[in-house]
């Protein structure tokens, strides 16, 4: 990919993995030329097939041409096929060389049980028009704290405003009556906010059974 001073650049993947043994971690991330970037998307106790999808906004900073890949790697007792006829396996890049955005993250793991929706990231934005577009983009980690079965549902809002289902949000996850099972998350929305003055968005969660669970 071929960029300039400052641009930014949106990836997306989608990479799907069949006879998976996944007692441990089986990880998928992106790679700028030799360095890692974004958020790195891990599943545990997955047996069987995982489609792993998500996105990061890179900055690189300087002008040149970068050669971007996806990784994925596996514990010791962990293993996975890639590449058969029919999996999916995709990587888009999206130069945007003029980009107002707001990136929030967080390096703290929380553990959380609520019914309620409970704000997880906040990044504010500030559209220049009222016909201005918002992409919103969440990549996650999530662990299981409790071996009982449970929903776990995810949604943007913007200010008090769900842009989801007031109960399932917009993603819904649910990985199994297993103890530390491991899934990533990603959600990506195009909110038309039609104002011009400055918009919070933020990232919501609840157990829809009230079960315990972690997120970083």
């Amino acid at each position: 990919v071929p960029i300039t001073l400052l641009d930014k650049v949106m990836l997306f993947t989608s990479l799907d993995a069949s006879t998976v043994t996944s007692d441990l971690d089986i990880s998928v991330q992106i790679q700028r030329n030799s360095a890692l970037v974004g958020t790195q998307m891990s599943y545990s106790y997955a047996p069987g097939t995982i489609s792993a999808s998500f996105g990061t906004l890179d900055a690189p900073i300087n002008a040149g041409t970068y050669t971007y890949s996806v990784l994925m790697t596996r514990s010791a007792t962990s293993a996975a096929t890639i590449g058969n006829p029919g999996q999916l396996r995709t990587l888009s890049a999206m130069v945007l060389p003029v980009l107002i955005c707001g990136v929030a993250t967080t390096t703290t793991s929380t553990s959380l049980s609520s019914f309620n929706w409970v704000t997880v990231l906040t990044t504010p934005v500030a559209p220049r028009s009222t016909s201005d577009k918002v992409l919103l983009m969440f990549n996650a980690d999530l662990v299981m704290n409790d071996a009982l079965g449970a929903t776990i549902s995810f949604t943007f809002f913007r200010d008090s405003t769900n842009l989801g289902d007031a109960s399932y949000g917009l993603l819904t996850i649910n990985p199994g009556a297993t103890l530390y099972a491991r899934r990533s998350p990603m959600m990506v929305f195009l909110d038309s906010p039609a104002t011009t003055g400055s918009v919070s968005y933020t990232v919501r969660a609840l157990s829809m059974e009230g079960r315990q669970y972690q997120i970083s």
